[in-house]
């Protein structure tokens, strides 16, 4: 069993809430097959799927050593990551 991590760590959060997420995600999908409504069930679909990506997100804070990246590896994507292109209406 992994150990308890300090409640000051952002990990011991994102790892709770993540485990949460997955109990919502579980119950929505076991609820889609109980209705017959094809809107319901498609927003039930839709839920599940946004809810998988937030579950995702919180993961990939912890980046792959299972801690939240340093600096430098922040530095490193941002040089990787092209940069987003203008959108009209949007300019600061």
């Amino acid at each position: 069993m992994a150990a308890e991590l300090p409640e000051s760590d952002p990990c011991h959060h994102t790892r709770n809430i993540a485990t949460m997420l997955d109990a919502v995600i579980n119950h929505v999908r076991g609820d889609i097959g109980k209705i017959s409504d094809p809107k319901a069930q498609a927003l039930l679909g839709t839920t599940a799927e946004v809810l998988t990506g937030l579950k995702t997100a919180l993961e990939h804070y912890e980046g792959p050593g299972g801690r939240p990246p340093d600096a430098a590896e922040e530095a490193a994507y941002a040089r990787s990551t092209p940069a987003a292109p203008e959108v009209a209406g949007f300019e600061e």
